[in-house]
Parts: structure tokens; C-alpha cells; sequence
């Protein structure tokens, strides 16, 4: 640490930073810690739903977030190498939507009732849902 310049301690002078600090060390690289963070791009660009699906939503007046669960159901199948059907449907799936698990459990409610899904609710965990626009595969 250099000397102060002035017996004064609230002397400018005294409160700026060497010049060999401000210009740093190129040798030394700065270690940046990684912050892990869910992505909010969607997997894949396009989206296949079949018509009846999408004219049971119109028709039903489908809020915004039945078709958030629709596409986060969607993706689930389609990213998953064998397309399982029925899907094991978490509140993470829905994470980049925003959408809370109550939100999540209205939507699956609303679909259910329109016909477009099945939903195998078990006590304290994770819904299973049989996508019925798509062939049953376990």
C-alpha cells in the first residue's frame, strides 16, 4: 500500500486507488463462478398440435395457461427418446412459463374435462398424464 500524501485523511489525494490497481494484471485471469439457470428458450421451434385439440380449447375459451401446460406436455412427449405416453408431469416442466402448481392443476382440470387428457392423480406426488392426441406408449 503506497503512503498517504498528506497528513489530512480526508484528503482527495489520499482516496484514489494506485495506478499499478487500476491497470490490473494480464496474467491473471478472472475466475467467474457459473450461475446455473433454467433456460427460457423453448427446446424446439415448432409446435404439431392436432386441430381437434386446439378447436376444443377455442371452443371451451382455454386460457393462456392450458396452453402452456398444452406445449410443456407437448415437449415433455417429444423430447423424451421413446415418447412415453402417459408423461410424468412436474411443476419444472413449467418453470419457464411461469406457472405455479395450482395453475398446473387447473389446467390439467380443464383439459380433462374437454376430453383431451387423462390424468392419473396420485397422493403427494407428480400427476401422470395420458395424452390422448397421441398413441399410448409405456
Amino acid at each position: 500500500m503506497s503512503e498517504p500524501k498528506s497528513a489530512d485523511p480526508f484528503d482527495p489525494a489520499n482516496l484514489r486507488l494506485p495506478e499499478d490497481f487500476l491497470a490490473g494484471d494480464e496474467n491473471k485471469k478472472s475466475k467467474r463462478t457459473k450461475v446455473r439457470r433454467y433456460h427460457n428458450r423453448p427446446r424446439y421451434n415448432c409446435y404439431v398440435f392436432p386441430l381437434t385439440l386446439l378447436d376444443a380449447m377455442i371452443e371451451h375459451r382455454a386460457r393462456w395457461t392450458v396452453l402452456a401446460v398444452v406445449v410443456a406436455l407437448h415437449e415433455l412427449w417429444f423430447t423424451h427418446p421413446n415418447h412415453n405416453n402417459p408423461v410424468h408431469f412436474t411443476t419444472y416442466n413449467l418453470r419457464r412459463f411461469g406457472l405455479s402448481r395450482h395453475q398446473k392443476y387447473r389446467a390439467l382440470d380443464f383439459l380433462e374435462t374437454i376430453g383431451q387428457v387423462a390424468v392419473e392423480r396420485r397422493n403427494g406426488k407428480n400427476p401422470m398424464v395420458t395424452l390422448k392426441w397421441e398413441a399410448v406408449r409405456k
